[in-house]
C-alpha cells in the first residue's frame, strides 16, 4: 500500500509517496540494476519525493539511483586500523577491508537529486547576496504547513555501525526546505555525514542548493566527551563533525 500527499505552495508542488520495505522480487531487480553486490538491508523503492515548478516536474529523489552512485570498489575506510573494533569483531564480514573491496560496504553515496533534465539548467554558481538559504526565515516560528520525514535505505553493517539516506522536508508560507542526509557510523571508527539542502520561496523560479560533507574519527569525538547517544544521533552529531567540503550553487528553472 502506497500512501501519496502532495503540498502546493505558490508555483511549487511538492508530492511524496511512502510505502513498505521492499520484497525479495523488487530489490533482487534493484541489485541488478544498480551493479551492486549486495544491497542495504532495508530499501524503500516507494519512498520517493518529487517536485514540480508550474506543474514541470524538475527534481526527483529516490532510493535506486542513490544505491547507482555508491561506489563499486575502495570504501576509504581502514576498519582494521582500529584495534579495539578488530578485537571486538572478528566474525564481521568486514575486517580487513582496508583498501580493496568489491563494493563501498558503508553504501556512502554522494546523491543529491535526480535533475529530471531538460527541465532544469545546470547547477550555477551563486550569482547575487539574495541567492542563498535565508536562515532567518527559517528561525521564525512560522506554522509548518507541510512535514515528511522518509527514509530510502538503511544498514547496519552487520551490527558494526549505521548507514542511512533519509530525505527530509517541510514547507511554510514563505518558504520550502528539503534535505537529503547521508548518515554513516562505523562504530569505534568514523562518522560521516553529506547533507544536501535544497531552498526555495512560492514565487522564485529557482532553488538555492548547499552542500556539506562533514567527518571525524569516533576516537576523536569521544576523546571530547561526546556521548554515544550523542553519536548516533545524526540531527545531535551533525554539529560537532568537521566541515570537509562545502558547495553553494543555484538550480535555475528553464
Amino acid at each position: 500500500m502506497v500512501k501519496v500527499d502532495s503540498h502546493a505552495f505558490g508555483r511549487w508542488t511538492v508530492v511524496v509517496s511512502e510505502g513498505l520495505m521492499s520484497d525479495s522480487i523488487r530489490s533482487e531487480r534493484l541489485l541488478q540494476d544498480v551493479g551492486l553486490p549486495q544491497l542495504p538491508e532495508m530499501v524503500f523503492l516507494d519512498n520517493h519525493v518529487t517536485i514540480t515548478h508550474e506543474d514541470v516536474e524538475v527534481l526527483s529523489f529516490n532510493a535506486s539511483d542513490a544505491l547507482k552512485q555508491v561506489s563499486k570498489s575502495d570504501p576509504n575506510i581502514k576498519v582494521a586500523a582500529t584495534k579495539k573494533w578488530r578485537e571486538a569483531r572478528q566474525d564481521s564480514e568486514y575486517i580487513d577491508r582496508e583498501v580493496v573491496s568489491p563494493f563501498d560496504w558503508t553504501f556512502t553515496t554522494p546523491y543529491r537529486a535526480s535533475y529530471l533534465r531538460p527541465l532544469v539548467d545546470e547547477l550555477k554558481p551563486v550569482g547575487s547576496p539574495e541567492e542563498k538559504i535565508d536562515i532567518e526565515k527559517l528561525k521564525r516560528r512560522d506554522p509548518i504547513l507541510f512535514y515528511k520525514d522518509l527514509v530510502l535505505f538503511e544498514d547496519e553493517l552487520s551490527d558494526n555501525g549505521c548507514a542511512m539516506l533519509n530525505v527530509k522536508l517541510r514547507a511554510m508560507k514563505s518558504c520550502f526546505l528539503l534535505l537529503v542526509r547521508f548518515y554513516l557510523r562505523v562504530d569505534d571508527v568514523v562518522v560521516r555525514m553529506i547533507d544536501t539542502r535544497y531552498y526555495t520561496e512560492p514565487d522564485w523560479g529557482k532553488i538555492v542548493v548547499e552542500s556539506t560533507r562533514r567527518e571525524e574519527s569516533i576516537p576523536n569525538l569521544r576523546s571530547k566527551d561526546i556521548s554515544y547517544s550523542v553519536i548516533t544521533s545524526p540531527d545531535e552529531i551533525s554539529p560537532e563533525l568537521p566541515v570537509i567540503e562545502t558547495d553553494l550553487k543555484v538550480l535555475h528553472i528553464s
